[in-house]
């Protein structure tokens, strides 16, 4: 349900319906007042859990607000940006003041807020090896936590944000995700940071293995939520403002962390056969390993109706695609990234049976060299002298690459970290490494709502949507998913909104995804198996 808009609130009106409200709070999260006259102002929403979506806000030096701001250093402030259309809330940014910074040029002068949302709580918590345990006695040293990926991640932030509340033993960890019953009385249990519940019956998202040690949210989050399309999101709630949280009814301020399984061949079934079916066109395909040069992995799709069968089925679902025309953007960008080195070199170290072995040798020809011209057995060690000196390293070489792209392609790249050149992680990075000599494309939109019209941000696409965009030049369509939101304003101008689609780095070789996911069983495996 969408809230209206308090009438007393000092309020920024935009063409379109839009408005918006800057509110100001104090560390405790109470009101301090409404920010009307900043200059400049962009927020940003990515599909990221490591990624806290800085933020700016520009207030001139004769705002009154630019003492407080300036005071950040020993103040907590906390910024809460409310985007209204048709006085109904439609999307709310929260975080808080990171630096402020005050510049002069001549007579005039102004405040720079730099913000970060409220995912900055999921760097600061951290996940214990044994939540139940004090800091001085964590054994055993690494926790698994085995479970569907949305259940399993919120289990792991459920204990944490207990343990923090001092109400871990009390309800036996987080076996309240799975009864309703206990749903409504949580804040309770966690005054400040709650987390929304999922069942593990009804998570549809695949089985993974996570290993805990000392690890904060993001990090335990982080892969997971790319590898599967899962949305992990922290947003401050403060009752009478905002919609109450789903499955939590709140009745003081408070964090709200939630993760969403965005992935339709998953949470819904009609919708599998189709893209299913759409996915099948890419293959499963280990590029440069086995001497396979491929397109980059982005969907074509030849036949628009497969796209409105899977985007437009419902009223409530709408058939998103972005034209590619000069009527409805004020910028677009797509970015072609070049192909690099037909050759990936990975490794560095020798497997440690190799180490001794070789060290052994060597120490015995020496030794033994000596004796021969009278020196005797001196027991001389070699030391790292001759260390890692045999299978240090291996390579994947694309030869189709070349033949493909021309002779003056790239010749060789070095991508090892010192791990052991024939072991999983070295293999590992040399196929992640062939996957990024590919070329690929991302695509950007930036223009005001006329842009996207019929289309509204948040309200018909929002982070983690796919939706297609229109290429005239290849002339097809491209499907892909929203990866980032940025809004815009100032107070001369529109509202602007700008549009990421795809990978903002590299897109990831999708094996990588099924081999990490293997890489963590076997972890999972061998930590279990050594507490005994």
């Amino acid at each position: 349900m969408l809230e209206m808009r308090d009438p007393t609130q000092h309020i920024v009106d935009f063409d379109d319906g839009y408005s918006l409200t800057v509110e100001l709070r104090n560390g405790n999260g109470e009101l301090i007042g409404t920010i009307g006259d900043f200059e400049d102002l962009n927020f940003s929403f990515n599909s990221e859990a490591s990624d806290v979506e800085a933020s700016e806000l520009i207030v001139p030096m004769s705002s009154p607000w630019s003492k407080t701001l300036m005071r950040a250093n020993r103040r907590l402030l906390l910024i809460h940006i409310l985007l209204y259309r048709d006085d109904k809330q439609i999307k709310r940014w929260t975080g808080r003041v990171d630096r402020a910074v005050r510049r002069r040029e001549g007579p005039q002068g102004s405040v720079t807020v730099e913000m970060v949302s409220d995912k900055i709580w999921l760097k600061h918590i951290l996940g214990y090896s044994a939540p139940g345990s004090p800091l001085e006695f964590q054994f055993p040293k690494t926790n698994v936590y085995i479970d569907y990926a949305v259940h399993g991640l919120k289990r792991i932030a459920s204990d944490n944000l207990l343990r923090l509340s001092g109400n871990l033993t009390l309800l036996g960890g987080s076996h309240w995700l799975n009864n309703p019953d206990e749903w409504p009385g949580m804040q309770d249990k966690m005054p400040h940071v709650m987390i929304v519940p999922t069942t593990e019956s009804e998570d549809t998202s695949p089985m993974v293995a996570v290993q805990i040690q000392m690890t904060t949210m993001d990090e335990a989050w982080q892969e997971i939520c790319k590898d599967y399309n899962l949305l992990p999101t922290a947003t401050f709630f403060v009752p009478g403002r905002d919609p109450l949280p789903t499955r939590l009814s709140p009745t003081k301020p408070c964090v709200v962390l939630d993760i969403q399984d965005m992935d339709r061949t998953r949470a819904r079934s009609e919708s599998r056969g189709r893209w299913a079916a759409s996915f099948e066109l890419l293959g499963d395909t280990v590029r440069g390993l086995f001497g396979q040069f491929d397109v980059p992995p982005t969907i074509d799709t030849y036949d628009p109706q497969d796209m409105r069968d899977f985007f437009g089925t419902r009223a409530d679902d709408k058939w998103v695609v972005f034209r590619d025309s000069s009527e409805h953007w004020s910028q677009i960008e797509i970015a072609s990234y070049s192909p690099t080195a037909s050759h990936s070199i990975g490794g560095g170290k020798s497997h440690d049976f190799l180490n001794s072995g070789v060290k052994l040798v060597f120490n015995l020809l020496i030794n033994g060299v000596l004796a021969l011209v009278g020196l005797g057995f001196l027991g001389i060690d070699v030391g790292g002298t001759f260390d890692d000196v045999l299978f240090a390293y291996q390579g994947a070489n694309d030869g189709n690459m070349r033949d493909f792209l021309g002779d003056f392609t790239l010749f060789e790249e070095f991508v090892g970290d010192g791990v052991t050149a024939f072991s999983f992680d070295s293999a590992q990075a040399l196929r992640a490494a062939r996957n990024n000599a590919i070329g690929y494309q991302t695509a950007m939109f930036t223009g005001d709502i006329a842009s996207f019209y019929p289309f509204r941000p948040f309200e018909d696409f929002d982070i983690l949507h796919p939706v297609a965009w229109e290429d005239s030049v290849e002339d097809k369509l491209f499907a892909e998913r929203v990866k980032q939101i940025s809004v815009f304003a100032n107070r001369s101008d529109k509202i602007k909104f700008e549009v990421r689609l795809g990978e903002i780095d590299r897109p990831e070789e999708p094996e990588a995804i099924a081999a990490r996911r293997h890489e963590s069983f076997v972890r999972a495996l061998n930590t279990i198996l050594k507490r005994d």
